[in-house]
């Protein structure tokens, strides 16, 4: 796993931890598990939180259906885990299924992000660290409420984070990232997800 130079780990960046090392012993069917998992998973998160999800259906540009729900795991140290859980069906057959979950500390700087995606029967983890260290900043410089992170401050840290994903293609050749996951790490997905909450817009 991908993690912070500075010394100082938020209680999300630790919460996170069992994203660790990829295992390159992975079999098919031990993959191909980890896919229907995952494919539950999703599928689920977003009909738990139907009231939360927004879904576009041949609008805005999108041809097919895509659904987005977006959740926060807070911290008792002011950090918190932003996450954004994703599927489409698109009109030209295709189907995407992602998680993408980023430790965001108590000042709003995002830290070490994960994204989780179905790539050819199997999920594929893409690591990021785009830790940036503003402790020495006046809160007020940043306009963030001392007391909890808003739904926007989380959406601008994942952003940022995907935006990142994009250029990861030299890691993914040296198996550092965008390499597949078992069964395990999406049971601990779960496990997250059972504690998130969905974000208010």
């Amino acid at each position: 796993m991908a993690s912070s130079e500075n010394n100082h780990r938020s209680e999300a960046l630790e919460q996170m931890g069992f994203a660790g090392d990829f295992d390159a012993g992975l079999t098919t069917e031990e993959k191909q598990k980890a896919a229907d998992k995952f494919e539950e998973l999703v599928l689920s998160a977003l009909l738990g939180f139907a009231e939360s999800t927004a879904n576009f259906n041949h609008s805005g540009g999108v041809d097919g259906v895509r659904s987005y729900l977006t959740l926060s795991v807070p911290q008792e140290d002011g950090s918190s885990i932003g996450i954004v859980v994703s599927s489409a069906t698109l009109d030209d057959g295709p189907k995407e299924r992602r998680i993408n979950i980023q430790a965001v500390r108590d000042n709003a700087t995002g830290d070490v992000a994960h994204s989780y995606y179905t790539e050819n029967g199997q999920v594929l983890r893409h690591d990021v660290n785009t830790v940036v260290d503003r402790r020495e900043e006046p809160r007020g410089a940043l306009g963030v409420d001392e007391k909890a992170l808003s739904a926007e401050e989380i959406k601008h840290a994942i952003g940022v984070a995907r935006n990142e994903m994009e250029n990861g293609g030299l890691e993914q050749q040296m198996g550092l990232s965008r390499q597949p996951v078992g069964v395990d790490e999406i049971n601990k997905l779960a496990e997250l997800l059972e504690s998130a909450r969905p974000v208010k817009w």
